[in-house]
């Protein structure tokens, strides 16, 4: 499982990249161009997915614009720790494989 000062860093990166997502609308315009940026490169990719997934699905249903949000904002975190997860055992799994071959080498 991920290190707790891994955990610390996602929810650090995630929080602020959802405090920006959802306030930039209300920021002053000098603000509210880097907060759009910061949530877009912060919440990457599970904005877009998690988006797309809550529009293709409950679109045309009665669930109302702030639910499909609240929805959104959930399946994009739990994409970005799926991604987070499968990308630090990569490499793990790399770290492992090459310090036992510098190992044979020498």
């Amino acid at each position: 499982m991920m290190k707790r000062r891994t955990v610390l860093i996602f929810l650090a990166a995630e929080s602020i990249g959802i405090i920006c997502w959802w306030a930039w609308q209300y920021a002053p315009s000098f603000l509210a161009i880097p907060m759009w940026g910061t949530s877009l490169i912060l919440l990457f990719p599970g904005n877009f997915l998690g988006g797309w997934l809550v529009e293709k699905i409950f679109w045309r249903t009665s669930l109302s614009l702030v639910n499909m949000s609240i929805l959104t904002t959930i399946l994009l975190m739990v994409i970005n720790a799926a991604l987070w997860v499968g990308i630090l055992k990569a490499f793990k799994i790399l770290r492992a494989f090459f310090s036992t071959r510098s190992e044979l080498i020498r």
